[in-house]
């Protein structure tokens, strides 16, 4: 397995998905940015829920300190 930093999108997975897979990436040791993102195309400002972007920094703020993750 390569070590090289990696992206995940949010555009498709639930909550419970991007934990496992943030935890998956802090326990291999590997860097990870996490990408907000919508499924919907073309979207209106109101639905690119921008908001989301501090919630996922506050939620994966204890691996970004460790594991230089992006968030």
């Amino acid at each position: 397995m390569t070590k090289k930093p990696a992206v995940v999108s949010t555009g498709g997975p639930s909550l419970k998905d991007m934990d496992y897979i943030v935890t998956f990436f802090a326990n291999q040791n590997i860097p990870l940015a996490i990408n907000h993102c919508v499924s919907i195309y073309p979207s209106e400002d109101s639905e690119l829920e921008i908001n989301q972007i501090d919630f996922l920094h506050n939620r994966y703020l204890r691996y970004a300190r460790s594991l230089e993750i992006a968030v």
